[in-house]
């Protein structure tokens, strides 16, 4: 329930500050991609990579606690991936 209410929030302020639904679209899509790509990456070049769609992540309002919360779930997940961890490290996840 918390993360449906802080999603909700989320795309709230997005469309009420940019007057735009193209900007609630984009983070969908930027959360989705993540998401969804975390699940077949295998080597630390794909891991720098979902780190920059992390990053591009915190960029949105209430973004950087979504990074955080995505983050969170692939160290309890991922937690024998020593190179996703140590990129999840060097990002400051």
């Amino acid at each position: 329930m918390v993360i449906f209410k802080s999603t909700f929030l989320v795309t709230l302020t997005l469309t009420l500050t940019s007057g735009s639904i193209y900007a609630l679209d984009q983070y969908e899509k930027d959360v989705n991609d993540v998401c969804k790509h975390a699940e077949s990456v295998c080597d630390r070049k794909a891991y720098n990579g979902l780190m920059t769609y992390l990053k591009k992540i915190t960029k949105y309002p209430d973004g950087r606690e979504k990074a955080n919360q995505i983050a969170k779930e692939w160290k309890e997940i991922d937690r024998r991936r020593p190179a996703m961890m140590d990129e999840l490290r060097k990002a400051g996840f």
